[in-house]
C-alpha cells in the first residue's frame, strides 16, 4: 500500500506534537533533534503497518529517515 506525503506529515505532527505547517519535505527531523530515536521506532512501526514493508536495523539511517522526502523515497525504492 502506498503512503502519501500528507499522511506521513499528519502522523508525525499528531504523534509528536509538532506544528504540521512546519513539516516541509526537507526539514531535518532527527539530525536537528526535532525527533529522537524513540520517535524513529514509532515511525517505523507506522510505516510497516501502513505500507506492509519491513525494515532491518541497517535501514535505519539518517540518509533514509531524516526528512519526509527521504522517508517517502526510501519506502518507494523498497517497493520496487
Amino acid at each position: 500500500m502506498s503512503l502519501t506525503r500528507d499522511e506521513l506529515a499528519d502522523f508525525i505532527a499528531e504523534h509528536f506534537g509538532l506544528d504540521r505547517s512546519g513539516l516541509e519535505n526537507n526539514v531535518p527531523l532527527f539530525s536537528s533533534s526535532l525527533l529522537d530515536s524513540a520517535s524513529l521506532v514509532t515511525i517505523v512501526a507506522f510505516l510497516e503497518e501502513r505500507t506492509g514493508l519491513t525494515f532491518e536495523a541497517s535501514d535505519l539511517s539518517l540518509d533514509n529517515f531524516d526528512t519526509i522526502s527521504a522517508i517517502l523515497s526510501f519506502c518507494s525504492d523498497r517497493r520496487v
